[in-house]
This record gives structure tokens, sequence and C-alpha cells, in this order.
């Protein structure tokens, strides 16, 4: 684009040079900018690079040469209250509630441990969040930290409050201080319809009945596949039947399996961390389309694994427990004004 504008080729290197990563074309989306400036000999005087509203990189042309910098964006922070009832998804019901689809995946993250978003989401679950929300010029561009959730799911009342440890580190607790994260998520996907539960089934392709040792998720091929917790990757290939199929030892004696993969992204001895991405949904092997067969064993044993409960991490306890639930008892007056907010709108007459 410049070099039609007739700048320079050399002159061109040195300003994308003076920008360092963010002179790399190649790193660049669709949305991105590029403004150029021209002095009144109409040569390149000033290069500027926008990856998004937030961050930004300049680059001018001086007495010395090229001197790139990145632009400080000024960035204003509000804690907003999200609340919503589900009607038929927990997605319809947060974009329905005037918010991104990003606030979705958060969410699902915080109880990724607590609720199975394939399963154990019904008509008239109720959520109310308090999250962060970053702007730019009056501009809304993301979200930041959620704060406080709680999700009310067939009746049962979950919660979760963010707290950060003196080590850095930022985990969601209970009202009482034990951590969601668990040994093992319930699910190995962000998204999912489970299309096949564990037990005796006909199989789809041999047609015969034999008992089916996990649970099919149904999603597009690509889907990005998550090790449900800490491990070492015991199987990294193909598997008769199974196709190409990953395993990965796990602590207590669980075993998961993450079968019928298009592509697998960790090797044979590989240690890998809960939420790291073991291979993405495919259809090899034996199957009549993609999804995920997901199996788990216990001792060496298939078990149902919708079914299983997990061991929590640590909890938080002493002079650190005490700060945490005094900071909850902010958040909790919060939620409350969240929910009486939700019962007001929703008790209201329509209109018509």
């Amino acid at each position: 684009a410049l070099a039609t504008l007739g700048v320079p080729s050399d002159q061109i290197h040195l300003a994308l040079a003076s920008l360092g990563d963010w002179g790399n074309f190649r790193q660049m989306r669709p949305g991105d900018t590029l403004r150029a400036q021209f002095d009144s000999h109409d040569a390149l005087l000033e290069l500027e690079v926008s990856r998004g509203p937030i961050v930004q990189a300049r680059t001018r042309r001086g007495a010395h040469g090229w001197e790139g910098e990145q632009v400080e964006v000024q960035i204003d922070t509000v804690l907003a209250a999200v609340c919503g009832q589900v009607r038929f998804s927990l997605w319809d019901a947060l974009v329905s509630a005037g918010e991104d689809a990003r606030l979705v995946a958060a969410l699902v993250d915080i109880f990724a441990y607590e609720i199975d978003f394939y399963t154990e989401v019904h008509p008239n679950d109720a959520f109310s969040l308090l999250v962060e929300k970053r702007y730019v010029g009056g501009q809304f561009v993301e979200y930041g930290d959620v704060t406080a959730a709680e999700f009310i799911s067939g009746g049962r009342q979950h919660r979760a409050f963010l707290q950060r440890r003196a080590d850095g580190t930022a985990t969601y607790y209970d009202e009482a201080g034990h951590s969601l994260r668990k040994q093992l998520l319930k699910a190995p996907l962000k998204y999912a319809l489970v299309t096949s539960r564990f037990g005796v089934r006909k199989h789809p392709v041999l047609g015969y009945t034999r008992n089916h040792n996990g649970t099919d998720y149904g999603v597009p091929v690509g889907t990005p596949v998550w090790a449900v917790g800490d491990g070492r990757v015991v199987r990294a290939g193909w598997h008769g039947g199974y196709g190409r199929l990953v395993e990965v030892a796990h602590p207590n004696g669980w075993v998961s399996q993450y079968a019928h993969l298009s592509k697998i992204m960790v090797r044979p001895g590989q240690h890998v961390h809960q939420k790291d991405v073991v291979g993405l949904v495919g259809m090899t092997g034996l199957a009549t389309g993609p999804h995920l067969h997901y199996g788990l064993k216990k001792n060496g044993h298939y078990v149902n694994s919708l079914a299983q409960k997990f061991e929590r991490a640590k909890s938080l306890t002493g002079s650190e427990l005490e700060g945490y639930q005094a900071d909850v008892h902010k958040l909790l007056e919060g939620l409350q004004r969240v929910r009486v907010a939700q019962k007001v709108v929703a008790s209201a007459p329509e209109k018509g």
C-alpha cells in the first residue's frame, strides 16, 4: 500500500523496522488500520499502526532516523451488572441482554468445574454477573474480569468470586473460600451437544448393540479439545476404530481419552495442563459424522464422566480467607441488587 503511494522501499523498510513486531504486516488482522502522514515534499513522515482500539504504535522520521513507540491509550473501566434468564440457550440469553458473545465463554470457563453446559442448562435457569467493561473514547472495546457470578441451574445455586492471590494468580472460589477448580473438568469442550451417552447402545457404524464407553459430543471439525486435567500424554496416534486418539493419565488413577480427532496437538510423554488443547475435533476412524468421543477411566475401568464428582483444589485459609470473605460480602450485595433489578424487569407488564 505504501509503495503504491510512491514511498521508496528503503524508507518503508526503515519505518517498519523501527516498529519491531508492530511492523510485521503478516501479523495484521482484518479491522487493523494503517495511517500514514507525509510532509510538504510528499515524503513519508509518520506511520501509525492500530490493532484494535486499545493497542497502537507509531513511528516518526526525525533528525536521527525513524523512532518507533507504543501509543498509550486511555482505557476507562467500569464494573457493570449483567443478568438474564435462559429461554433457548445461554448464548441467546446473554446476547438478548445486549452483551457480546465473548461473555458466554467467560461464564462457561468460570463454572466449567461445576456445570456441564451441554446437559445441565435448562429453560428458566438464571444468571447474574458483575463484570468489568473497558471503554476507549466512550466506546465499549472488551470485557475485563468477571468479579462475581451466580448461575441457578435446575433450582441449584452456583456462585463464584474472583480472588487474586499473593503469588499473582487469579482463582474463583465459592462463598466459603473453597476453590471452584477441581482435578478434572466436567467436559473437554467449551460448547457442544451430547449426541450419545455412556451405556449400552446400537453402534451407528457396526450395527450391533454393545456398551458405549464414553460420551459423544457433536461439534464441527476443527473445534479445540481441552485436556480435562493436568497429566501426562500416554497415547497420541491412530488407534483402530477410535481413529486419531489422545490418552492422558492423571493423578489418582484417572485416564481421559479423546477420539476421532482430525489433528493431534500433543506427543506421547508430554505433560499437559488443564485446558491445554490436545487436539481438534474430527471424524477419523469409525465415525458417521464430526464429533468427539470422550472416555474416562478410573483405575483401569470406564466410568460415566457425566456422573463423576472430582476433588477440589486447595481452599483459602487464615488471613487470606478473612480478607476474601470481606470482599465477598460487598460482591454479594452487588449480586443481590442485580437479582432485584432482574425481578422488577421480569414482573413488568408487556406493552401492547
